[in-house]
């Protein structure tokens, strides 16, 4: 633990700062707290002490290959889920809040046995007022379906536990300052152990890291966000692997009552490894997530990432990729809450030092969305097509998807 703390003064010289800016700062904005109980009562419906909502979400698709990562197959598969959730919480005035919130739903393909299984989602969280603070912790556990290989009986299961801790306070006028601690495991399982080891000793890690950030409520649509983090990196197997991280980043949102909104983050972020013979990351890291009205009926839609990411084709020295995409397209509404989307994307996967270019392709993506209340029904056609350094890889790729969110 003291790689983590030590050394990482920058929370903590912004924690005086703002216990010092808040003794002036009688014109704060609501108290942080006070911002969670609102989402509550406007999101949630009552019953007795209790507020709650429930949520759905159903997905209907065909894929003519559904294991992108060795994708031979020629087969086409036709799949199902469904995965109910309910959220919980309850208070003690203005001084106490906690929610649970879990989604489980089971994923069926009509192929493929090693793509059935249990999906499910859970959190508990805690928030208590201290004077114009909040403090906070949460527990999360997540289950899903790793697409590895066909020719498995049984299906891969990823899971991962989260412990977080948040302290938050109001700084200036609609400014606020936090700190947050974190603790996360990620596990890989399956019934045969011959299926499971590969991956496990490839991804199975722990990661904890400490962030301090900065945010600004410029409007009640907009806001900015800066943050700083550090982050261990440590896996079960090939010590070799562990790594510190670095990053600075700068995030806007921007929230509107349509179909969605903007959400822009861009970073710089470093990977050191405690080998020195594997090559580190430094470079510049983003998401760009796009949904906005150009007048009456036109939309303008775009996307886009840029992250270093764990490989399973480890070669060498070189345990990660960088993975870039970006993408755009058109919206056009024809009815009240009925509306038709076109997009284009492309991207490349590379590995870093020199390890040359590992995948990249681009697609095409057509369909139509219907808002229904606070839901929206998604119909999507699909079509990719891939160039990847790799044996065993198919180049196109057909998906054809029916989504209720």
């Amino acid at each position: 633990m003291g790689r983590l703390w030590g050394g990482f003064w920058l929370p903590w010289v912004l924690g005086v700062v703002g216990l010092v800016g808040s003794a002036g700062a009688q014109t704060s904005p609501r108290h942080p707290l006070d911002r969670d109980l609102a989402a509550i009562r406007s999101q949630y419906r009552r019953l007795g002490p209790l507020a709650w909502r429930p949520t759905l979400g159903l997905l209907v698709g065909a894929d003519s290959n559904p294991f992108p990562g060795v994708g031979v197959e020629r087969v086409w598969d036709v799949y199902a889920s469904g995965t109910p959730g309910l959220g919980l919480a309850t208070g003690l005035g203005r001084f106490l809040l906690v929610t649970l919130q879990g989604t489980v739903g089971y994923r069926y393909s009509f192929h493929y046995p090693a793509l059935r299984g249990v999906v499910y989602t859970a959190s508990v969280r805690g928030a208590i007022r201290l004077g114009p603070s909040k403090l906070e912790g949460g527990l999360g556990w997540n289950q899903g379906i790793y697409p590895y290989t066909p020719e498995a009986d049984v299906p891969v299961r990823v899971r991962d536990r989260t412990l977080a801790v948040l302290w938050e306070m109001p700084l200036f006028h609609r400014m606020a300052l936090g700190v947050t601690a974190a603790w996360s495991t990620v596990r890989v399982r399956a019934s045969e152990e011959t299926v499971a080891g590969y991956l496990q000793d490839l991804l199975n890690r722990r990661e904890r890291s400490l962030a301090t950030y900065l945010t600004w409520e410029r409007s009640s649509r907009t806001t900015l966000r800066l943050e700083a983090r550090r982050g261990l990196m440590d896996f079960e197997v090939d010590a070799w692997r562990n790594t510190r991280a670095y990053e600075v980043t700068l995030a806007w949102r921007y929230r509107v009552t349509s179909f969605a909104g903007a959400w822009m983050q861009v970073g710089y972020r470093l990977w050191i490894p405690e080998d020195s013979r594997v090559s580190r990351f430094q470079g510049w890291v983003g998401t760009l997530q796009a949904d906005l009205a150009l007048g009456r009926r036109w939309w303008l839609l775009a996307s886009g990432e840029r992250r270093p990411e764990w490989s399973i084709y480890v070669g060498g020295r070189q345990p990660y990729f960088v993975y870039t995409r970006i993408g755009g397209g058109l919206g056009f509404t024809l009815l009240r809450g009925v509306r038709s989307r076109v997009t284009y994307g492309r991207y490349w996967l590379e590995y870093p030092g020199g390890g040359g270019l590992l995948d990249r392709g681009h697609s095409w993506q057509g369909g139509l969305d219907f808002r229904v209340r606070s839901q929206v029904i998604g119909l999507t056609v699909g079509y990719w097509v891939r160039d990847r350094n790799l044996p065993l890889t198919a180049d196109r790729r057909w998906t054809v998807t029916v989504g209720l969110r």
